[in-house]
């Protein structure tokens, strides 16, 4: 494009920037989007799964908070490198990662994943549970073969799954002692690993997805014990979609408040809301936020 100038502006739509929060510096994280993270490996035995990659001669890092979790380079064909140790292992970023973490199941509990897609977070959480608890997984559409067999492939106890809107509908019985909305969202924090999506997002779709959040939200709330945990999250950046829905839920449900946590990749104290970008893994971009029922 002769005498046309190129910018870090021009990697991303235009309304993209107007779309972020106002506190967060748009370059840097532009300029990530054109960074390809590695793959993470979340690991149910993290030392059989080095032993293999090393077998192999397969570069890995591992991530100093989180220790069952490892990077490799995303050119590697992992159902080939890793088949004999299928079902030792879930291939799920980073980020990702740490919203199982926060959201910290305890022996005995009951969890509702509510928008459990392919499974990814619903196995975290049956993992985390070890066995002592249940995890029912719900999806607005009917649970994927995917998720089948990933379920089966990793042999967890205690979960089940039906389909159903989480926006409207509860699943019985409730209430549940933790609720994970890990909601349906814009996407833009996987840009890095989808980067024509960047040009098929529409800014009235980041309005619909808001609109949505906000309902399973409350729909969710609903459904929760008293003393109970909610974790919403999103793999999206949008000021609208992040706080603008927590805000919007908190002011309709003076019940329900911020729970504070410590940062699952750093240690730091969070008040409730972490926003996790895509250089700090690296991996996906993130929001996460925590809340606790009061009364």
């Amino acid at each position: 494009f002769p005498g046309h100038t190129f910018t870090w502006k021009t990697l991303v739509p235009a309304w993209v920037l107007d779309a972020l929060p106002p506190a967060l510096d748009p370059e840097p994280l532009v300029l990530s989007f054109q960074q390809r993270p590695p793959t993470w490996l979340r690991c149910r035995d993290t030392e059989e799964i080095i032993a293999s990659l090393n077998r192999q001669r397969i570069p890995w890092d591992r991530h100093a908070r989180m220790q069952s979790a490892l990077a490799i380079d995303p050119s590697w064909h992992l159902a080939h490198v890793l088949k004999r140790e299928a079902g030792r292992y879930e291939v799920q970023d980073i980020a990702s990662q740490a919203v199982g973490m926060l959201c910290y199941p305890e022996p005995g509990q009951r969890w509702w994943d509510a928008c459990a897609g392919s499974g990814g977070k619903t196995l975290h959480l049956a993992e985390l549970l070890d066995g002592h608890g249940a995890v029912l997984a719900t999806d607005v559409r009917d649970l994927s073969r995917e998720f089948e067999r990933r379920v089966a492939a990793a042999g967890y106890r205690g979960i089940s799954a039906i389909q159903l809107d989480a926006a409207t509908t509860s699943p019985q019985p409730a209430p549940f002692d933790g609720i994970l909305v890990d909601a349906p969202c814009s996407g833009m924090g996987t840009w890095s690993r989808n980067p024509d999506a960047r040009w098929r997002t529409k800014p009235e779709d980041i309005r619909a997805q808001s609109m949505q959040q906000e309902a399973i939200l409350a729909n969710a709330g609903t459904g929760l014990n008293v003393g109970g945990i909610l974790v919403y999250s999103v793999c999206t950046l949008t000021d609208q979609e992040t706080t603008g829905v927590v805000h919007t839920f908190l002011e309709r449900h003076p019940e329900i408040s911020l729970d504070p946590f410590s940062n699952p990749l750093t240690g730091e104290a969070v008040p409730g809301i972490l926003q996790i970008l895509p250089a700090d893994g690296p991996g996906d971009g993130m929001f996460i936020a925590r809340f606790r029922k009061n009364r």
